[in-house]
């Protein structure tokens, strides 16, 4: 699982409390964490990982964990093959669609507020009150 921001200090205990919200929370059995030190990414961002075997209570809950905090991979080793029910699917796509349906929701959101912080710094920009930034007149030109 991969983590991205700063302090740099509080990335691994991020990972550590996701972990250990995996273990009490969720009944994960977890072994073998190997944390990554942090490494710089820009100027103030830093990135970082952990690997760890788990064994999750249902597939449920893999998919609820790679919903939630979107590792970057997920490799199932045991079993190789996996039954589910009509039900236990059922449960999943309803988790899954309702996330799909949140997200989308929240996108619409942020592109409205967007559009009107637009509509406001134009105008105010139209009437004088404010002026574009040299950053701004840059991006214009390209």
């Amino acid at each position: 699982m991969e983590v991205m921001g700063w302090p740099k200090d509080k990335l691994n205990e991020h990972l550590k409390n996701v972990l250990k919200l995996l273990k009490e929370k969720l009944k994960w059995k977890l072994k073998g964490e190997e944390y990554a030190e942090p490494e710089q990414l820009g100027e103030k961002m830093y990135i970082t990982h952990v690997e760890f075997e788990g064994e999750a209570p249902s597939i449920h809950e893999v998919i609820t964990f790679s919903m939630l905090y979107g590792p970057s991979v997920v490799e199932i080793l045991d079993p190789p093959e996996l039954y589910i029910t009509a039900g236990e699917m059922q449960d999943i796509l309803a988790d899954v669609i309702s996330k799909v349906h949140l997200m989308d929701k929240e996108i619409k959101m942020l592109a409205a507020q967007n559009k009107k912080m637009t509509d406001v710094f134009t105008t105010l920009e139209q009437r004088g009150i404010i002026k574009k930034s040299a950053s701004d007149d840059k991006k214009d030109e390209k």
